[in-house]
């Protein structure tokens, strides 16, 4: 349940440090730090629909709006897809396949693609919720 601690001995993984690095999160931290992480990722999943459904509520709809929420939906399905895959190669569902886990794993390159994901999802949220700016909307100079 609470797992080794972060110094205990753990078993030797094969690429502990990028593809299993769900199995050494579960060795250190347990089922609790395992929950933490797919609760962060059901954070990201809840926010990409959150914003999708709040751009469907925008009227009139925009190209401005209707594209910030495709980019985040396409953000979370980037994101939340290949988390799933790494973790059906973690529990051995799938082999191998030297995909990273999402915002997690060692990698500068799945990093980078992860953090402009997420910049994505930001600057949907932001204009989705942008008050009065869309074209055609109220406070709009036409």
């Amino acid at each position: 349940m609470w797992g080794l601690g972060p110094d205990a001995p753990r078993y030797t993984l094969f690429a502990a440090h990028t593809d299993l690095v769900i199995s050494s999160i579960g060795f250190s931290l347990g089922l609790i730090g395992v929950l933490t992480v797919l609760f962060a990722y059901w954070i990201i999943v809840h926010t990409s629909l959150n914003i999708a459904q709040l751009a469907s509520k925008v009227r009139p709809l925009t190209p401005s709006v209707h594209g910030a929420a495709v980019l985040a939906v396409g953000c979370m399905f980037l994101i939340v897809g290949q988390a799933m895959i790494n973790l059906a190669v973690a529990v051995g569902f799938l082999p191998v396949t030297g995909i990273p886990l999402p915002l997690v794993s060692y990698g500068f390159s799945s990093m980078l693609v992860m953090s402009v994901a997420m910049g994505i999802l930001h600057s949907s949220m932001r204009e989705v919720q942008r008050p009065g700016d869309h074209e055609g909307g109220p406070g709009h100079p036409d």
